[in-house]
């Protein structure tokens, strides 16, 4: 591998940090997918909960009448002044829930529909005020309005059924959306993770063993220098560090062999030299000890010449005392 060890770390961190990053994009992508299909869902929920309360609104008109209606009957006048108070609250609420309705824009079926009930909403709206208003002034006129009324509720209460059933089917199939989409959101984020994994995992391996195998034939190699073995050659296949370290080793192993045979060389050369200097002891310890007999047998005549030389001093010295004796004697003679 033409790479370096620092550029080879250098290049993982590199690699991990994409694979960070693609999980991050990944992840940022599905979050801004379920933040659509979230709103999308916050979007029918609203149009549910609008609608309900507008069907709310349209059985309130209804009872707003014939609570009116009623109490005229029995001559209630309060009873008709709530009516007509609560009529009024409840047409605006109604107004205005279909008006968040229309807001909403959740599908050109139900923008339609919603233009659909306008007409049958504003008769419904218009004949229960007409008939509240009417029973407190003119009972049996209000009354005559009844088979009108009755007939723009069941018109609007179709419609509005035709709504409910549009927006409730788009409240499911924007929930199935949702589902869908946070199922493939996780298992896009699981696959990313697990393959990222895997690929930054394998490069880990490939990186490792590059980097290790040079360094174990590099112990070997010092091991077997280590234990006597001069004759292994070791070769470094790589330009980064671990391809020097082994051509560096296989340099030293090379001068420790041309060390060696020169010491080698100078050992025989001083294991020569010392058995020359063995052989010149040993002739000059025989002839050392063929002296030392010499000069013993010189010892040994010096010693019988020295006792023969006192003895002659002994043999002239009573000699001389004889001469002495003699030359007195002849003294004596003469005398």
């Amino acid at each position: 591998m033409s790479l370096t060890i620092r550029q080879r770390l250098l290049a993982l961190s590199l690699l991990g940090l994409f694979f960070v990053s693609l999980v991050g994009v990944v992840g940022y992508l599905a979050l801004g997918t379920l933040s659509s299909t979230a709103e999308s869902v916050a979007r029918s929920n609203a149009a549910l909960r609008s609608q309900l309360e507008a069907d709310m609104m349209h059985d309130a008109l209804r009872g707003d009448v014939l609570r009116a209606v009623m109490g005229g009957l029995k001559g209630q006048t309060t009873e008709v002044a709530d009516a007509q108070r609560d009529i009024a609250g409840h047409t605006k609420a109604f107004r205005e829930h279909m008006d968040e309705l229309k807001s909403l824009d959740l599908s050109p079926a139900i923008s339609a529909a919603i233009g659909k009930t306008q007409a049958q909403l504003n008769a419904y709206i218009d004949s229960a005020n007409e008939v509240v208003a009417l029973a407190g002034k003119d009972l049996a006129a209000a009354e005559a309005r009844l088979p009108v009324f009755g007939k723009a509720f069941k018109a609007l209460e179709a419609e509005m059924e035709q709504l409910s059933d549009l927006i409730e089917a788009l409240a499911k199939e924007t929930d199935a959306t949702g589902a869908a989409s946070a199922s493939r959101a996780r298992w896009l984020l699981i696959a990313a993770a697990i393959i990222g994994a895997a690929l930054l995992l394998g490069f880990n391996l490939v990186a490792a063993r590059s980097i290790t195998q040079p360094l174990q034939r590099a112990v070997s190699h010092t091991q077997t220098v280590a234990a006597g073995d001069l004759s292994h050659h070791v070769e470094g296949h790589t330009r980064d560090e671990t391809g020097h370290l082994l051509l560096a080793l296989e340099q030293m192993g090379t001068s420790l062999a041309h060390i060696v045979g020169q010491v080698r060389s100078s050992a025989d050369s001083i294991a020569t030299g010392s058995a020359e200097i063995a052989t010149g002891s040993a002739n000059l310890s025989q002839r050392t000890e063929e002296q030392a007999s010499s000069l013993e047998q010189t010892a040994s005549a010096m010693e019988e010449l020295t006792a023969t030389v006192r003895n002659n001093a002994e043999t002239a010295q009573r000699a001389t005392a004889l001469a002495r004796s003699a030359a007195a004697v002849a003294q004596q003679g003469g005398t």
